[in-house]
């Protein structure tokens, strides 16, 4: 019987249960902290998607009222703008501007394939100059939202 004794000693329920509550902790810990970053990349990434959604609104915003910019321009180039009308446009330039969005592409440019839409060239202008603008392009926040169409001047030879 001294045997029997000995031999339930040495297997105590205790250690088995505190071994089997330390697994169980274990595998509780590694399921908060992988519960814990994902959650954080759906942050991250919720966060991205509704920057890349904003931005693709704002610049399909910008591009549909471009086509009023064109037309208030080509009325002050020809001289039909009243005065009334260019109050209206300089009112109009000021909150594009104020909204992040800004022309480019003058004469005398550098062309730039990444800013201008080259429609066309003429010779006796200097090689890679823009001589004549068809029509400004836009940057919003810093990415073109509208390429400039331009005319370049090529090389005479």
């Amino acid at each position: 019987m001294p045997e029997d004794i000995s031999s339930v000693n040495s297997e105590n329920p205790l250690d088995d249960a505190s071994s089997s509550f330390a697994q169980n902790k274990e595998a509780v810990d590694d399921s908060y902290v992988r519960l814990l970053a994902e959650f954080s990349n759906f942050r991250k990434r919720s966060s991205k998607q509704l920057n890349d959604l904003t931005e693709q609104v704002e610049s399909s915003t910008v591009r549909s009222f471009l086509a009023l910019y064109d037309d208030f321009q080509l009325a002050e180039k020809h001289g039909e703008l009243s005065p009334g009308f260019k109050s209206v446009f300089d009112s109009y330039r000021k909150i594009i501007t104020n909204f992040g969005c800004s022309p480019f592409g003058d004469v005398g440019d550098r062309f730039n394939p990444d800013l201008h839409e080259a429609v066309g060239s003429e010779s006796g202008v200097p090689a890679d100059v823009v001589s004549q603008v068809l029509s400004v392009g836009f940057m919003l926040n810093g990415k073109v939202v509208r390429f400039a169409k331009v005319y370049v001047g090529v090389d005479d030879e």
